[in-house]
């Protein structure tokens, strides 16, 4: 449901800005992000193809996400931890496997993380999102926060952070903001 809204929303605002930018009014463009965890006792597959079929849809290239962040929560049903604790990556490792062989599955054979990969029927090619395992959720927040400043005048950075609600509150706790 959260990837439908997220390439909905995206679908609407890229129109909004083409139409805007055929008047002159704007020259904005927008780079998405997904950051995506869940717990370990989840099935992986279960979570990431359906996020794999609606973010990566046929027909909607212009608002692929350009990575996705496979990031650690700093908490979970069991216990808190320092937020800025680097933990162990092992099972985000394992969610970037998972969506590494759905994106192949459902794209075809994908020349390394990120590469230019031909789409049937299209002229030109688009990049499959880049799949990135963070240390940390703070690193996580750093490389979002980097990306967004170093955007010019008129772009911005569409985040989704999904697939666990203690990612969510977790990456809420840490930058400082609250629902």
């Amino acid at each position: 449901a959260c990837a439908t809204w997220f390439s909905a929303a995206s679908i609407a605002r890229e129109a909004r800005d083409a139409a805007a930018k055929a008047v002159g009014a704007t020259d904005s463009t927008a780079d998405r992000v997904v950051i995506f965890n869940c717990m370990e006792e989840r099935d992986p597959e279960s979570l990431l193809e359906p996020l794999r079929r609606e973010l990566l849809r046929p027909g909607a290239e212009q608002v692929w996400p350009s990575e996705i962040i496979f990031s650690p929560t700093t908490s979970s049903y069991t216990k808190l931890s320092t937020p800025n604790s680097a933990g162990d990556t092992a099972w985000q490792g394992n969610l970037s496997g998972v969506w590494q062989r759905l994106v192949e599955r459902g794209h075809g054979s994908v020349h390394g993380s990120g590469a230019e990969c031909p789409r049937v029927g299209q002229s030109g090619q688009h990049r499959l999102p880049k799949s990135v395992v963070s240390p940390s959720l703070a690193e996580t927040l750093r490389r979002v926060r980097s990306r967004a400043k170093s955007f010019g005048a008129g772009k911005r950075l569409h985040v989704l952070v999904t697939g666990s609600l203690y990612l969510v509150g977790d990456l809420l706790s840490a930058s400082n903001r609250t629902m």
